[in-house]
């Protein structure tokens, strides 16, 4: 029921949202401004100073090895995405990457697959829905999760219930979420300052947000030209 569900709602976003290429579609911005302020004081209290501890006082070798961890665990879900994108030679490098980086890396520990040329690109399942025809939809801000929209909202849901490293079993599955969050703590650290500027230096941290998400996002998918945006809550 749950798969019928979600597959429910990804034929009904493919059938009602047509491609935004151009211009902000924000028709909840008041709930949006909302769930910003949440996400703002959430950086401030909690996520901003953990980071900037762990990033200050963390090894930047045990930094790097969560980092990579992380990247490892994330490649089979990169490897399903690339399939439901048609991109199979993506997904075997993906696949041939962890099996390598688990094995000769020891889980991940170290990238033991950087001298075999198996360069990997990230992808998700919002991704995914993009090469399927899918708009973006109206631009969300989520709490926790912050920017998205309605296309990558969903993405990300399924991304998260239908993590292959689930499958493996609950011990895999916490460390890769623990790593995950290392990952974010560390990026959080690295990128303070630009970070810093957007949330609390800008006029309208939120019309700052919501324009680099939307620019980034369309800049990845191929729609349009921006500069990388560093996603605080991601």
């Amino acid at each position: 029921m749950r798969n019928f569900l979600l597959i429910l709602l990804v034929l009904g976003l493919a059938a009602c949202s047509a491609p935004l290429e151009h211009g902000i579609s924000d028709p909840f911005e008041a709930s949006n401004r909302k769930a910003h302020q949440i996400n703002k004081s959430l950086d401030k209290k909690v996520v901003r100073p953990i980071a900037i501890l762990y990033g200050d006082s963390t090894p930047l070798k045990v930094q790097s090895v969560v980092n990579n961890i992380s990247m490892n665990f994330s490649l089979p879900g990169h490897t399903i995405n690339h399939i439901l994108q048609g991109k199979l030679k993506s997904a075997s490098k993906s696949s041939l990457k962890f099996v390598v980086n688990s094995t000769l890396g020891v889980g991940g520990i170290y990238d033991a697959s950087s001298g075999l040329a198996l360069e990997t690109q990230k992808t998700d399942f919002g991704e995914t829905m993009a090469r399927w025809g899918v708009g973006e939809g109206p631009y969300l801000d989520i709490i926790v999760l912050g920017p998205s929209n309605q296309r990558d909202g969903v993405g990300r849901i399924v991304d998260i219930i239908f993590d292959p490293i689930g499958l493996i079993g609950a011990g895999p599955k916490s460390v890769a979420t623990l790593t995950s969050i290392g990952l974010g703590l560390s990026a959080r650290s690295q990128f303070r300052e630009s970070i810093d500027s957007m949330l609390y230096e800008s006029t309208d941290s939120y019309a700052q947000s919501r324009l680099f998400f939307l620019q980034n996002r369309r800049y990845v998918l191929g729609t349009a030209q921006a500069e990388p945006y560093i996603d605080p809550y991601n």
